[in-house]
């Protein structure tokens, strides 16, 4: 299925495709930051039309995620170090407070849960993210993945967990 085929397929309006793949590889650094993001260019690459586009450009300029210069554009934001330390503090103080509300309300099974997440190793049983088979390593990305989800889930944040982009 090629990139239109895809487009025509989704259910969402055409907009809120544009703004969802474009603000995706902003994160995911398939944007860099202080890149030119021209209409036409973004509308080839997603196989979208310039206005759908224009207007997710604008949304993620209201989001912080792109930078509109008088006269030359749109471009991805930059991240100064102060932004990027100042988000780091903010996530710290969240998981922070998750794992303090997730130790009152945790039972046995969210700490075995928990404790297998935190060293890279599934648990068979494991709740917070089920997955059948043998108990195997995992990388450090997915074990960090999957101790948060623990600590957010026995918090009662669940959704606030689900929301994360993955």
């Amino acid at each position: 299925m090629g990139a239109s085929d895809k487009t025509l397929s989704d259910p969402r309006n055409l907009s809120d495709q544009a703004h969802d793949r474009i603000r995706r590889d902003i994160l995911n650094g398939a944007l860099s930051p202080g890149a030119k993001l021209q209409l036409e260019t973004i509308s080839d690459r997603y196989g979208i039309g310039i206005a759908p586009v224009r207007e997710a450009l604008n949304r993620l300029s209201s989001e912080g995620l792109v930078e509109r210069k008088s006269q030359r554009g749109s471009f991805v934001a930059e991240i100064s170090m102060a932004s990027l330390e100042e988000l780091v503090k903010t996530r710290i103080r969240l998981e922070t407070l998750a794992l303090r509300e997730s130790i009152l309300n945790g039972d046995e099974a969210w700490e075995e849960d928990l404790v297998l997440s935190g060293t890279g190793w599934r648990a068979p049983t494991a709740g917070c993210l089920p997955a059948p088979g043998p108990i195997r390593p995992r990388n450090g990305n997915g074990a960090t993945r999957s101790f948060t989800c623990c600590c957010w889930t026995a918090a009662g944040q669940a959704g606030s967990w689900a929301s994360v982009p993955r």
